[in-house]
């Protein structure tokens, strides 16, 4: 029987908290304790009891709410509770009962793996371990259920997560690859997804996500006041690494210091604008105009097709200090810093065919490229709680990046060269007041004021672009200079109501302003041994006046939402600097959808009619120069442009049943869109923007995650097809382009506890493209890695790789092998690391590619064999 008693005490804040016992009175310690709202759906708060069972839930506003208590050794309970406005303290005790059998959908694979509490997911992390983790991503790549992407994305269960919290702490917001590319493996204890979270404790209740974070749980041998590591390793190429973390971790201030040197090929943050994001994810409509401008990618470059740390010459490093300080629950400051600059030299060789009816073949480009980039932010933000149902927020941000770049490309035997520099500078200020009006309403007001300036400056001697410009020789030195500068502000304005038990109802409006100015010159000394000059000027202001209304309520099994988004623009368009007439627009967007579970089936189903504007290069006027091969020229004006948008998602199984099974079918209809009207030769290329009648999309997707706990392996699935239909124009033909592309892959992992391991891989990629011809693009890669664990303290493992590619009648296989030793030499102290890479010692690696008409083959050189030796001590 479970018994409970509920009393009242008399305080100064509203405070739920307690004891929890079993029968005999005895303190049960770390109990889960979730509160759920009343229809028993959103987590609203959770916690754990302490060692003597008690436990406490505070700043609770009043209404009614279901208390769940979770321990494995006992039966779980819910019990429902109401707080009263009046009431300052309530006291509910608990007394839970013994469990006598083992419950199967609360554990998976071991007696406490993985642990199943309402929306949070707890995961032990040394059940998972393979030994040669060193940073927290490594960590998440081996848990069942996670995706690591290339650039240090992370998913869960298809999902892309939102933010990484230590001891539930949150620093660095979608910028959390700094914390997941630095902090040391060794010190995780837990991995805890928490579902459906919500932020803000003033929207809760009110605000329905589906938004997903982790918190990363530390070991109770962590000194909480200064913790760290320090590694450092050094190869037979006089490759280096070095890192330094130091963590604090007190009651009223957390401090991270991030020190990193590396060239090994390491990304050692990610993403710069992730940090720089304001991450107000409350507005969750986005902007119907795009004003973000990117720097020119003049030298084409993109992903390696391999991990960095086989590609990648570098020479890369990082500094960072970031804290928080939280001397009371009223009030809250953080920054971050960051310094960081990255040496890269890339070498490779390049193949250029376009698929026309006439195949139209360019001479092999050798490609020799060192460049530069020193990077930097600084970004505080402050949160004021005046009372318990409102907050003021600032987030302010100063951010500057200066680049450079060299490069010597052989054509023919002659040697060609190119230069690059750009500098970026950025600062915004963002003020936030939320209030929870009452039980059922809340207001959410956003300022936001930013700039933005960036230059790029680029020398080629000669451009292949002479035919163009009407050089009799058909090249010539150029120089092109462009500077864009952005300011804009904007003001916006959030109401979210309860309407009835199962109903909300959320109502936005807001106004922006701002003002953007392109300046381009290009210029050339040698074109008939006279001086020219090329050069426009735009500016351009827009006027945005926005709206949304966004409906969710309930009917039976479905969850309905139905909503409308709409913006009144007002553009101004100046060039060169006359005026030009430009349309007021008034774009609508609505949308509707539902979600629904039946068992252990859940759907979603949604639709757009999706509307939008050009974005920014889009509408700038004048030809300028994109690389030594291509010449580019915007459409002039302002184009608004419609489409359909349709969404089914279904998901099967879940944590309780030890497997998921996610599917996505997408499709995508543009009624209008911009297209290129292109003009290819053997020596250079003019891509001018033009309209086109329409292109559609269609994607299908699977995947599945099985644990299978008898047999301790976990068995990842994945699948999709993804097809196009659009057209282009070359050389004054139309072409109807159809391509499909069929991705599909496996992965094996063994969680044994005695010697071996293993995890065994597959993927295949297969690429139609069906135009006056059909050209077939195969990709395989197959993997397997080894592990030996002869001791608690000594690890073996053996990685090996087979790349695999026929496209063109260009074929090309590579073998990659690599083997690692891990040595505690003082356990959770002193670690020894020695690493064999390359082993077969290849040389390069060849990567087809097919993008419209055009199919690239490039060949990249590889890093040389190489024996590394590092040691990681734990401070």
């Amino acid at each position: 029987m479970t018994l409970f008693q509920i009393k009242n005490v008399q305080g100064q804040s509203i405070l739920l908290t307690g004891t929890v016992t079993d029968s005999a009175g005895n303190a049960i310690p770390h109990v889960q304790i979730i509160l759920y709202d009343s229809t028993n759906t959103k987590i609203i708060d959770f916690t754990q009891a302490d060692s003597v069972g008690e436990y406490s839930i505070i700043a609770i506003e009043p209404g009614f709410y279901n208390l769940a208590f979770n321990i494995l050794s006992h039966k779980p309970i819910s019990i429902p509770i109401q707080i009263l406005s009046e009431d300052s303290v309530k006291v509910l005790d608990v007394t839970l009962e013994p469990l006598s059998l083992v419950l199967d959908e609360i554990v998976v694979q071991s007696e406490r793996s993985i642990r199943v509490s309402g929306d949070t997911i707890s995961m032990k992390v040394d059940d998972f371990r393979r030994g040669d983790e060193e940073v927290v991503e490594d960590v998440l790549k081996v848990l069942p259920g996670f995706d690591v992407d290339g650039d240090g994305t992370i998913r869960f269960a298809g999902k892309q997560i939102t933010k990484v919290m230590i001891e539930g702490s949150d620093l660095f917001g979608k910028g959390y690859r700094m914390v997941t590319k630095n902090l040391d493996a060794n010190v995780l204890e837990d991995v805890e997804v928490l579902q459906n979270y919500t932020e803000l404790a003033e929207l809760r209740g009110l605000e329905k996500s589906d938004d997903i974070a982790l918190n990363l749980s530390l070991k109770e041998e962590i000194s909480f006041e200064l913790f760290g590591n320090v590694s450092l390793g050094m190869n037979t190429l006089e490759r280096h690494e070095a890192r330094m973390v130091l963590t604090s971790l007190n009651k009223k201030i957390k401090q991270y210091i991030f020190l990193n040197s590396n060239s090994l090929g390491k990304d050692l943050v990610g993403e710069l604008n992730e940090l720089a994001d304001s991450d107000n994810s409350v507005f969750s409509q986005g902007n119907m105009v795009d004003l973000e401008l990117a720097p020119r990618n003049y030298f084409s470059r993109s992903l390696l097709p391999l991990s960095p740390r086989r590609m990648r010459f570098n020479n890369s490093g990082l500094a960072s200090y970031n804290s928080i300080f939280k001397p009371n629950s009223d009030f809250e400051f953080k920054i971050i810093s960051l310094a960081r600059y990255d040496e890269d030299e890339l070498k490779r060789q390049i193949e250029t065919k376009f698929l026309t009816e006439e195949v139209i073949s360019r001479d092999l480009e050798t490609l020799n490229l060192t460049d530069r980039i020193d990077a930097g932010l600084i970004k505080v933000e402050s949160v004021l709680k005046p009372n318990i149902s409102s907050r003021f927020e600032y987030q302010g941000l100063l951010q500057r990046a200066k680049s450079s770049a060299t490069s010597t490309v052989i054509i023919n035997n002659e040697n060609l060269f190119d230069n690059y520099s750009t500098g970026i500078w950025e600062t915004t200020h963002n003020l936030n007041y939320t209030n929870r009006i009452d039980e059922n309403q809340a207001l959410v007001i956003h300022a936001k004021y930013s700039r933005q300036h960036h230059n790029d400056n680029y020398v080629s001697d000669p451009l292949f672009l002479g035919d163009f410009f009407d050089s009799s020789t058909g090249t010539l030195e150029g120089q092109q200079e462009e500077e864009f500068e952005m300011t804009s502000s904007s003001l916006k304005a959030l109401w979210l109501i309860r309407t009835g038990n199962l109903s909300f109802l959320e109502i936005d409006t807001g106004v922006s302003y701002a003002v953007i100015k392109s300046n381009l010159d290009f210029e050339s000394p040698a074109l008939n041994n006279e001086h020219f000059i090329f050069s426009y000027n735009n500016r351009l202001t827009i006027l945005n006046n926005s709206f949304g209304v966004l409906g969710r309520y309930r009917l039976g099994i479905f969850n309905l939402f139905s909503g409308i988004q709409g913006s009144y623009l007002i553009p101004t368009y100046k060039v060169n600097p006359e005026s030009k007439p430009t349309p007021e627009f008034f774009l609508i967007k609505p949308k509707i959808g539902s979600d629904w579970s039946i068992g252990q089936s859940k759907f979603q189903l949604s639709y757009i009619y999706d509307a939008s504007l050009s974005e920014i290069r889009e509408i700038l006027d004048g030809f300028y120069i994109d690389d030594r091969r291509t010449v580019k020229r915007g459409l002039g004006d302002f184009h608004f442009f419609r489409g359909h948008n349709a969404l089914f998602n279904y998901t099967y199984g879940g944590w309780l049943r030890r497997n998921m099974v996610h599917t996505t079918l997408l499709y995508n209809r543009n009624n209008r869109v911009i297209t290129n009207d292109v003009t290819v030769t053997p020596t250079y290329s003019l891509l001018q923007n033009t309209l086109d009648t329409d292109r559609e999309l269609y994607l299908a997707n699977i995947s599945a995650d099985i644990l299978l706990p008898s047999l301790k392996n976990n068995l990842k699935l994945s699948g999709s097809i993804t097809s196009t239909n659009f057209e282009s124009l070359y050389n004054n033909e139309f072409y109807t382009i159809r391509t499909s592309i069929k991705a599909y892959g496996l992965s094996f992992r063994s969680v044994f506890d005695g010697l071996f391991n293993y995890t065994l891989g597959a993927s295949w990629l297969h690429q139609n493209l069906n135009i006056s011809s059909s050209e077939v693009r195969t990709k395989g890669s197959l993997y397997s890695d080894l592990y030996f664990e002869p001791s608690r303290t000594l690890k073996f493992q053996f990685v090996a790789e087979r790349e695999a590619a026929n496209q063109q009648g260009i074929k090309s296989t590579t073998y990659l092998m690599d083997a690692y030793m891990h040595l505690q030499v003082k356990p959770n102290k002193l670690k020894l690391t020695a690493e064999a890479r390359n082993l077969l010692n290849n040389k390069y690696f060849v990567s087809n590619s097919l993008n419209g008409l055009m199919f690239t083959s490039t060949r990249y050189n590889l890093i040389p064999r190489s024996f590394l030796l590092s040691v990681n001590y734990r401070l």
